[in-house]
């Protein structure tokens, strides 16, 4: 373009950089101090985590499985031609005088001790885990915890 104005055209306004782009300076340094401060925030919490005194965050001890165990096969000499039978026993037992033996539908407590499963509490007491579930409203099957009381149903 020339240096001179053209005759009867507007004066060509002077060039301005747009600033709507970039944002004010007092935005810029409100974020630098955000950032600052949240950095040494996660510092200081990195370092010394806070302590919980909740009973919530306490290691629970997890039970495990108990296998169960089944009968087992002998094996026997091929071709031996003799077979042997178990002669049954009877053995009577009396129930001494005085104690009454629990009646059908009584409700006894147990107290949970350490590697006791549902199942392992369930065959004890001649019962079944659902019956011992449906005996503690709020009982959560997968986790019984060493010390907790439990009622037992009887058969």
């Amino acid at each position: 373009m020339d240096s001179e104005p053209r005759i009867g055209a507007p004066p060509e306004p002077e060039y301005q950089p747009p600033d709507a782009g970039l944002p004010s300076t007092w935005t810029y340094r409100g974020a630098l101090l955000a950032l600052a401060v949240g950095s040494l925030v996660a510092v200081y919490l990195f370092i010394s985590p806070p302590e919980s005194k909740g009973k919530q965050d306490q290691p629970r001890p997890v039970s495990t499985p108990t296998p169960a165990t089944g009968a087992t096969a002998t094996p026997t000499q091929p071709g031996s031609g003799t077979t042997r039978t178990p002669t049954p026993t009877l053995a009577i037992t009396a129930t001494p005088t005085g104690t009454l033996a629990p009646s059908v539908g009584a409700v006894r407590t147990y107290t949970v001790r350490a590697g006791d499963t549902l199942s392992s509490i369930a065959v004890q007491f001649d019962t079944t885990v659902d019956a011992i579930v449906a005996a503690n409203p709020g009982l959560d099957p997968e986790t019984i915890n060493i010390g907790e009381q439990l009622r037992i149903p009887g058969r």
